[in-house]
């Protein structure tokens, strides 16, 4: 599969990234510039496997700046994809890697 590649994220943007054709329907990544550097997860609630976004483009947060799945309420820690509320407490968002590349970042797709 091929790499894909993130230009212009906004410090703190998180921004969800179709991923190109040929993959199932609705299928996109997470790409989420945190304190701890950006990260990168597939858009895939560990609750059931819909997006997070609910197919709306953007990732809710809470008060704590969370990213929240829009169907279940699930919240997921930004910096580690890790579920510390809601029906998949414990589960982790599935993470890829993702590096700097000039000024875009690149991830890289199992």
């Amino acid at each position: 599969m091929p790499d894909l590649r993130v230009e212009g994220l906004a410090p703190g943007e998180v921004r969800v990234v179709p991923y190109p054709a040929g993959t199932p329907p609705r299928r996109s990544i997470i790409v989420v510039d945190t304190p701890f550097g950006v990260r990168a997860y597939w858009n895939v609630c560990k609750h059931l496997p819909i997006p997070l976004d609910a197919g709306a483009g953007q990732i809710p947060r809470d008060e704590a700046g969370r990213l929240v799945c829009a169907t279940h309420g699930a919240a997921f820690v930004e910096g580690t994809g890790a579920c510390t509320e809601g029906p998949c407490e414990g589960e982790h968002l599935d993470a890829l890697e993702i590096e700097p590349d000039g000024d875009a970042w690149t991830v890289r797709i199992p």
